[in-house]
């Protein structure tokens, strides 16, 4: 059994836009996210017909990280950072 897995992520988009994806969703017995996920898979799917590619393009990769010394799964580590004066961005 495959696991699936979700990113929670937070967008801006135009006000407007955002209450015609959610009449739409209601229209259709969706929540938002997951009619924001169909219309992704669409342009995505799109994109790759019209440049004639069997799979997704590659997605640009970040070389930013986590600082060493920060341990994810301590939230007290990033919470200290913090502290110590570091902007996020200094933390990364």
């Amino acid at each position: 059994m495959m696991l699936k897995c979700n990113m929670r992520t937070t967008v801006t988009i135009n006000d407007d836009l955002y209450r015609a994806v959610k009449a739409q969703a209601a229209l259709e017995g969706q929540t938002v996210g997951s009619l924001i996920e169909d219309a992704l898979r669409l342009m995505i799917a799109r994109s790759v017909a019209v440049a004639g590619q069997n799979s997704p393009p590659d997605l640009p990769r970040s070389e930013m990280g986590i600082r060493r010394g920060i341990d994810i799964n301590d939230n007290s580590a990033l919470q200290d950072a913090l502290d110590e004066g570091l902007s996020p961005d200094e933390v990364h």
